[in-house]
């Protein structure tokens, strides 16, 4: 997803609510599919701040944050790691 316009803290409680949003409807797919947990792995990166400001690289950037998201086994949003000094805590 693209957020044009969007600062990098508004795109991630964007992706926090959408977490939430697909979290809630994972319980009655749980009952059919117990055995598949429904999660999302969300990727950020920000295109406006960084170094390499090309296409490859944001998808680059997002691709790395979205690998880091997986390895922690369920649900959650990653941001890539040349805009995360912007996200406040």
């Amino acid at each position: 997803v693209l957020l044009p316009e969007t600062s990098i803290e508004h795109s991630l409680r964007y992706a926090e609510r959408l977490a939430v949003a697909v979290q809630s409807r994972s319980d009655a797919l749980q009952t059919d599919y117990p055995e598949h947990p429904l999660v999302l792995f969300t990727g950020l990166a920000d295109y406006l701040f960084s170094r390499d400001r090309t296409r490859d690289g944001l998808m680059k950037r997002a691709e790395q944050a979205l690998a880091a998201a997986r390895q922690t086994g369920g649900s959650c949003v990653e941001v890539a790691v040349d805009a995360k000094s912007r996200v406040s805590d």
